[in-house]
């Protein structure tokens, strides 16, 4: 929503929350005031363990696929690359995201509201 400029309020954005647990997760997370030691290091580890756990769900999806009977040879070894690319992926350090022309990535760009 900030990157979007659609950022209206806290309340705006728990509405747009599809389960009552995200919605309580952000709510807690926006109320606790206390210092995060190490903000950087933890946001990087938060992406890094998201990212890890997306990978995880596709090479379970191709697992999948790949026990079907019905998949033949050809997809299967489609299904295997992928597999492969994936789980090289994973072993790959996370990359920071691109920031708009001029900007530093680990700068967040503030909107004029």
């Amino acid at each position: 929503m900030h990157a979007n400029q659609t950022w209206t309020s806290l309340a705006a954005f728990l509405d747009e929350c599809s389960t009552p647990e995200m919605q309580n997760l952000i709510a807690e997370a926006t109320l606790e005031e206390r210092p995060l030691p190490n903000p950087a290091q933890q946001l990087s580890d938060v992406k890094l363990r998201l990212r890890n756990q997306f990978i995880d769900r596709q090479l379970a999806a191709l697992m999948q696929r790949l026990n079907q009977p019905e998949t033949s040879e050809t997809e299967r070894d489609e299904l295997l690359r992928q597999q492969q690319e994936l789980r090289a992926l994973k072993r790959q350090p996370l990359v920071p995201a691109a920031a708009p022309s001029g900007q530093r990535a680990d700068i967040p760009v503030r909107s004029n509201v």
